[in-house]
């Protein structure tokens, strides 16, 4: 009867066993996206904590014991099927063989393993704050026609794209919130794209290095899966980071596809051209980063093993690659360079002989606690992730596959970079010191983020690790003169589709588990720093009248951005980053300084009262511990914050944009002055503009003033005073100006 059994269910896995792999694997992908849900609602570790989880996730969760029994069912399954049948290592090899159903398996992998971007809340904690609020800017200066420099205190000229560190991550995500309005949504959007489009780019690569679709299968399901990735846009909210990672393994792929082939090498050119120049729009500084070590892996891929007879071919090689590189810098650096260049001269950059932030650890790296939020300038990248890295560059020397060994070489250097300030902090100092341009190995302000380089080798050598577990199990059977028929059949049974499983399983069951374990995302109506400010934006949000700017006195950064903006719809105070000159510190940063602090006491000094004043200041938001604040109206109040309406102050009087010719009302005059705007031209580090006035009056520019800045009216130049909220300012008689 057994036997009958076992006959009639191979037969069966003979006949259903591919349907019956669809079916589960689709089964585990919304298994997952279940527990992403489940998870997010009810973390076990979060950063702030979760309101109660609504009914309909209380209904799914009920169901939680059915689906684990679900899941063993499954898994057993496919366990089954592969060894009666193979039915699992038949869908591989079978989708691998198609481009279609690889591209989309693949993509799919990537978007489902990077679904944490979507778990329940939005971003909040780290530098997110800033990089929600700034497409936000820039959407209302596209609806508002201005496709022009808008205020900014970031001490950059030019026109929006010169005027944020990384405009890329910025202007995608202002131009999907016209699909998706909310910019959380907007936000995880492009990320998750990248997230899956970078998963076929990663898998790519590795099967051109290696030749193996396996590999390359493996290594995308690694790259996926890292949890550094999640560490990176999730736990520090570095949102644009995150997007330029993705773009790592189409670098490299297209070095490879230079070196291997020989029709074909312009476009591959170009689009490793159009790559750099798109990290370097992604991120200057690491953009810059990945090109010295896109060119040096190159160098090492092509003098490795040394052959002198090839040696002409070789250099030729290696220019070509250098030169898309240079090419890519060029298209990257032709708007950025000269405004990032005046921003240097006036806020200046780390780049000293120390890095500005805490070095790294190896726990910071290897143990999960040490990094997901006890020490942030770390990150956890997976354990069995660098184990089979670790073994790949074992595997290379023994096996002497020259073709990894420049992919070997950067793992290691790079976390020579990681960790060495840590463990050898003088040898490091000592060798950046005496080469030139070497502190600039300190722009990172922490060693740590050099993980970000790390990753994208670990990941690749995880493939290679697969392909070459393939062809050591290969080399062993042919070294053997004599093998048992027992090990003989196990050896065999290996087939590389099956040694490829076991490893992306071993990886999978590490690092998923952790993605579910950890929501660092805020709750959805928690609004900036506590619930209780999500009633208040609401209600300014309605008000008709939005002519005031609104401060809080317990948000710290969130004032320094357009944050505030966007959940008020109120005008904001400054713009996207606290980096600034001096003279611009002294002014905005004394305000939110001096309000932090007297706040509490419920008493504002009169310098603090006039500053509100001179920066339209209309509304103050303030703890609720707060019951009074000077002469103040008490507009709402909730568990946690209170909302104050200033009543002596100066609010906007009207805000136009440079399209139009206006009337411009002045306060406390009888006649409203009529300002035309005749002409406005612009590049990354000038700017001129043609206006004219019907009477003497005083005139602010929306560009900050800083030192080294050279402002020219009618020819002459003159000496600019610095408004209160750092701008141009300077007075004009009547008639037709250029500045």
């Amino acid at each position: 009867m057994i036997k009958s059994l076992f006959e009639s269910s191979k037969k069966c896995a003979t006949q259903y066993g591919q349907i019956i792999v669809w079916a589960t694997l689709i089964f585990f992908a919304f298994d997952l996206l279940y527990w992403r849900i489940i998870r997010g609602y009810t973390p076990p570790v979060s950063y702030v904590p979760w309101p109660p989880a609504p009914d309909w996730v209380e209904t799914l969760y009920a169901a939680r014991w059915a689906l684990r029994a679900l899941e063993v069912a499954g898994g057993v399954t496919l366990i089954y099927l592969e060894v009666i049948d193979q039915s699992l290592s038949r869908w591989l090899r079978k989708m691998l063989e198609s481009r279609t159903q690889t591209a989309c398996w693949i993509i799919g992998a990537g978007l489902l393993l990077g679904s944490y971007l979507i778990q329940p809340g939005h971003f909040a904690p780290g530098d997110a704050t800033a990089h929600i609020g700034t497409p936000w800017a820039i959407r209302q200066s596209m609806i508002d026609g201005q496709w022009f420099v808008f205020w900014t205190n970031y001490a950059y000229l030019g026109n929006p794209f010169t005027q944020f560190y990384s405009p890329a991550y910025y202007y995608l995500v202002a131009i999907t919130s016209f699909l998706i309005r909310d910019f959380n949504i907007s936000a995880e959007v492009v990320l998750l794209t990248a997230h899956g489009l970078s998963a076929l780019a990663m898998y790519l690569y590795v099967r051109q290095l290696t030749g193996s679709r396996v590999a390359g299968a493996v290594a995308a399901i690694t790259w996926s899966a890292t949890f550094y990735r999640y560490h990176l846009a999730v736990i520090l909210g570095k949102l644009p980071t995150a997007l330029f990672i993705s773009l790592w393994p189409l670098q490299f792929y297209l070095i490879e596809k230079l070196i291997a082939t020989q029709d074909g090498k312009r476009k591959f050119w170009a689009g490793l051209a159009l790559t750099i120049g798109a990290m370097i729009w992604t991120h200057m500084l690491y953009g810059g980063w990945m090109i010295l070590l896109g060119c040096f892996y190159a160098l090492c891929r092509l003098i490795i093993p040394w052959q002198p007879k090839r040696f002409k071919e070789s250099f030729m090689r290696v220019l070509v690659i250098i030169t898309a590189h240079g090419a890519g810098a060029v298209t990257g650096l032709y708007y950025l360079i000269p405004s990032f260049a005046e921003r240097q001269a006036v806020v200046g950059g780390p780049l000293g002989a120390g890095f500005g932030l805490p070095t790294i650890r190896l726990a910071n790296m290897m143990i999960f606690k040490e990094s997901y939020l006890t020490d942030w300038f770390g990150g956890f990248v997976g354990n069995t992730i660098i184990a089979f890295a670790i073994e790949a560059i074992i595997l290379i020397l023994i096996l002497r596959y020259s073709n990894a060994l420049a992919l070997s070489i950067q793992f290691i250097l790079v976390s020579l970079l990681v960790f060495s300030p840590y463990y050898a902090p003088a040898i490091f100092d000592s060798i950046f010191a005496a080469l030139p341009l070497g502190n600039l190995v300190y722009s990172a302000k922490t060693p740590g983020f050099y993980l970000i380089a790390l990753i994208g080798p670990a990941s690749s050598l995880v493939g290679v690790s697969v392909q070459l577990l393939i062809e050591a199990k290969q080399h062993y059977l042919e070294a053997r003169s004599h093998i048992s028929s027992f090990w003989e059949s196990i050896y065999n049974n290996l087939s590389p589709e099956r040694i490829g499983m076991t490893v992306a399983l071993m990886i999978l069951f590490e690092l998923v588990p952790l993605s579910l374990w950890v929501n660092i995302k805020y709750p959805d109506y928690y609004s900036g720093v506590d619930l209780g400010r999500a009633p208040i934006f609401k209600y300014l949000a309605e008000q008709k009248d939005k002519r005031d700017r609104v401060v809080d006195a317990n948000t710290g950064g969130m004032n320094n951005w357009y944050y505030l903006a966007m959940m008020t719809e109120h005008p904001g105070l400054i713009g996207h980053t606290p980096d600034g000159p001096k003279e611009i510190h002294s002014r905005m940063f004394n305000l939110t300084d001096l309000l932090e602090k007297q706040a509490p006491s419920g008493t504002l000094s009169q310098e603090m009262i006039h500053l509100l004043e001179q920066y339209d200041i209309g509304y103050v938001i303030t703890g609720a511990s707060v019951k009074q604040l000077n002469n103040f109206e008490k507009v709402m109040q909730t568990e946690t914050a209170t909302l104050w309406r200033v009543r002596d102050h100066a609010p906007i009087a009207a805000t136009k944009t440079l399209r139009e010719n206006n009337r411009l009302p002045v306060e406390d005059s009888n006649e409203n002055i009529q300002l035309k705007i005749l002409d406005y031209t612009f590049n990354s580090n000038h700017v001129q503009l043609n206006f004219s006035l019907p009477q003497r009056a005083f005139v602010q520019l929306a560009y900050s003033a800083y030192p080294y800045q050279k402002v020219v009216l009618d020819g002459q130049t003159i000496q600019v005073t610095p408004t209160t909220l750092g701008l141009i300012g300077f007075w004009a008689e009547g008639g037709t100006h250029t500045v």
